[in-house]
This record gives C-alpha cells, sequence and structure tokens, in this order.
C-alpha cells in the first residue's frame, strides 16, 4: 500500500489532536509586541513604544548650535582648490604660477609666479593675490629691486638699482629706505649707516668715499 500525508478527518464538533500534542501556547518571540484582548498595549509593549518614542527626541538647541559650529570649522579648516597655469587679463599682463581659489574672490595667484605687464617683470612669491616674500622686480625705466616684499611693498631686506648706477642695500619699510642700509652714488660715493623714510642720518652713518676703481667702473 502506498503512504500518503493525508490527515486523519475530524471528528464531530471538534478537531483530532495527535499524540503528543498540547494546547499550550507557544512562548512570544523576542521583541514582539503583546496586546490585551481589549486591543489595548500591555504594559511591555508601552514600555517599549516609550523607548522609542525617547529615540527619536528632537535635538536641542544647544545640540543643533554645537553641530552647526562643528560643520563650519571643518569647512574653514578645508584646503581652498588650488593649481598652476597662465592667465591673461584684458589690459594685457599675463601671470604664469600658482594660484588657489578663495571665497567671494575666484582664483588669486598664491605661490610661485611670474608676471609681466609691458615693459616690467616680477619673478617670485604671492599670497592670496598680492606681491608677498620674496621676488625679483624689473621695471620699465630700468631700475631694479631684489629682496622682501609685503603686500606688494619693498619692506624687509633687499637691494634697489636706480638706472644711473646707484644702489642701495639694507632695510626698507612700505616702499623706504628706513634702518641700516648702504647707499652707493653712481660715481661711487659710498653711506653706510642708518636711514630714516629714505634720507641718511649724518649722526648714525658714515660717508665712505670711492675707490679709483670704483669709480672708472
Amino acid at each position: 500500500m502506498s503512504s500518503h500525508n493525508q490527515s486523519p478527518p475530524a471528528s464531530p464538533g471538534g478537531s483530532r489532536r495527535r499524540s503528543g500534542q498540547t494546547n499550550a501556547t507557544p512562548p512570544a518571540a523576542k521583541g514582539a509586541t503583546s496586546a490585551r484582548k481589549d486591543g489595548k498595549p500591555t504594559a511591555a509593549s508601552a514600555s517599549g513604544k516609550e523607548k522609542e518614542k525617547d529615540s527619536s527626541k528632537p535635538k536641542s538647541k544647544k545640540e543643533l548650535e554645537a553641530e552647526r559650529l562643528a560643520l563650519e570649522e571643518a569647512e574653514r579648516n578645508k584646503p581652498p582648490p588650488s593649481g598652476s597655469g597662465q592667465f591673461e587679463f584684458a589690459n594685457g599682463a599675463i601671470y604664469e604660477g600658482e594660484w588657489k581659489e578663495l571665497p567671494g574672490l575666484g582664483k588669486v595667484r598664491h605661490g610661485f609666479g611670474r608676471f609681466r605687464h609691458g615693459g616690467e617683470l616680477y619673478e617670485g612669491t604671492w599670497k592670496e593675490g598680492n606681491i608677498s616674500g620674496r621676488g625679483q622686480y624689473h621695471f620699465s625705466s630700468g631700475a631694479m629691486y631684489d629682496g622682501d616684499w609685503l603686500l606688494n611693498r619693498f619692506h624687509g631686506r633687499g637691494t634697489y638699482r636706480w638706472p644711473s648706477g646707484a644702489a642701495y642695500t639694507g632695510e626698507w619699510v612700505e616702499n623706504h629706505m628706513h634702518g641700516a642700509g648702504a647707499f652707493i652714488t653712481s660715481n661711487g660715493e659710498r653711506f653706510e649707516g642708518k636711514f630714516h623714510n629714505d634720507r641718511f642720518l649724518n649722526a648714525q652713518g658714515h660717508w665712505i668715499p670711492p675707490t679709483t676703481e670704483e669709480v672708472r667702473q
């Protein structure tokens, strides 16, 4: 006889149970919500909903402000985009060198670069669009400055040579010979000492007459 899985017929008025089966209700799965017959949640389910509600509690103003400040700090510390290339200006000037991008200003000269405009040439460092650091500037007049810069001005220590051949080497403050330095005239006379706003202070320096070889040059 072939076997089959047909269940035995139910007895009148009830269902037939197999041997060993009980009417015990299986335990609820972990995390399942229990409810009473009247549809109202039990104490256990109400407690679970309360915890769920607490976890989705909106953040306080203090927490939101702290998050905002953290995001702003991260944005400030993020290095700006940078690179190198060649730029041509409307007046015909050309810049070749490094740049970086600043908020509200776009790409500005920053780093080492060469700037040429007409008969003038600057080669040196830039900082956020200004000549700052160390560099050499050749003027269309034939003059030349080689030294320290700050915000497009001679500032620090450097040498300026006039077309006549005269030269000054020493300290500068905002385009003025100011501090310790030495000035050599076109015929070789040398003034060495303290300068104040382009003027030589006789009381704090001395005049050095040129040698025969210097006069010949």
